[in-house]
């Protein structure tokens, strides 16, 4: 505890030595900050301001890349080993927003988790050290589904190409499909209320180029 009327100094922004007393008698520590950041519920913000700390640089509040983000992840490695084809997902809302509003493109960005070596497993054949390191890494890269659709009661995300990757979200490892918020305002969709999600899959195979039955030449049709 440091009792009222300590003298003390500082540097001044301009290198000269400032004095100055404590009004009253305070608690310090030699602790440094790690980590500063402003807060706007209303505008739905995060800014991180922490280089102010560890540089002594100075920073505007409430300025800065926002890095508040609103998504949802679904993960399972067995289900959504799939090279191409289209997820569906059953969905149902309890509030009063429905569901099918996960499908506007303007305000819902779906994504999977890139895959680095694009081989169908996530890694080497034999699920040697390169899977086991891509299970171990976070996910630092999502690709966009090319397609999202409400159609039936269900939203239908299709992908090209291109295994879903295995990573790590929030230490849970997996292969991850996630719904993320683009920059719009949360308050039009802070009803919302997603109360259950059943995932069904429908992988594309290769399509054949010639058709036979015995050696008798098929039409496709």
């Amino acid at each position: 505890m440091v009792p009222v009327g300590t003298r003390a100094t500082a540097e001044g922004p301009e290198g000269e030595t400032l004095f100055f007393e404590t009004e009253k008698t305070i608690a310090a520590t030699p602790a440094r900050l790690d980590f500063v950041c402003s807060t706007d519920r209303e505008r739905d913000t995060v800014f991180d301001h922490s280089s102010t700390a560890r540089e002594a640089e100075t920073s505007t509040l409430f300025s800065g890349r926002n890095l508040q983000e609103h998504v949802f992840y679904i993960g399972d490695k067995e289900l959504f080993g799939v090279r191409k084809g289209k997820i569906s997902l059953s969905l149902e809302a309890s509030g009063p927003i429905p569901a099918r509003v996960l499908a506007e493109t303007n305000l819902f960005a779906w994504e999977y988790a890139a895959s680095e070596n694009g081989t169908e497993d996530g890694g080497e054949e034999d699920g040697g050290e390169e899977e086991e390191d891509e299970e171990k890494k976070e996910i630092d890269e999502w690709l966009p589904f090319s397609s999202a659709k409400f159609s039936d009661g269900k939203l239908v995300i299709s992908k090209g190409e291109g295994v879903i990757g295995k990573g790590k979200v929030n230490g849970i490892k997996s292969r991850w499909v996630r719904c993320r918020l683009k920059e719009a305002e949360i308050s039009e969709l802070e009803q919302f209320r997603l109360s259950s999600v059943k995932v069904e899959i429908s992988a594309e195979g290769i399509t054949p180029e010639l058709l036979f039955y015995n050696d008798i030449p098929l039409e496709e049709e």
